[in-house]
């Protein structure tokens, strides 16, 4: 991982699958909330304090610097979220695939 994106290994739990689409669709299905973090004016503002509430598990899906979340990863969420900010300049040179 990039220097910057390593940091995010010690607050939180990271993982990685053959197939996200289908990896979400099961976890949607086992109570989890998708939150997909959408490239521009597609997503809604949103505080991270905000994705705390509801008491489900949360998935945050990260798109590429670039493209964003692909069309179908972005269907298997249940919001999709712009990140505001100084946040989003952060995660945009440390945080994509």
């Amino acid at each position: 991982l990039p220097l910057p994106a390593a940091g995010a290994m010690e607050v939180m739990e990271v993982h990685a699958t053959t197939n996200l689409v289908r990896t979400l669709a099961a976890s949607r299905k086992n109570g989890w909330r998708v939150v997909g973090a959408a490239l521009g004016r597609t997503g809604e503002a949103v505080r991270s304090s905000e994705l705390a509430l509801g008491g489900a598990p949360t998935i945050l899906v990260l798109g590429n610097e670039g493209k964003g979340l692909r069309t179908l990863v972005k269907r298997e969420c249940d919001v999709l979220v712009a990140i505001p900010g100084k946040l989003a300049l952060e995660l945009g040179a440390g945080g994509g695939g």
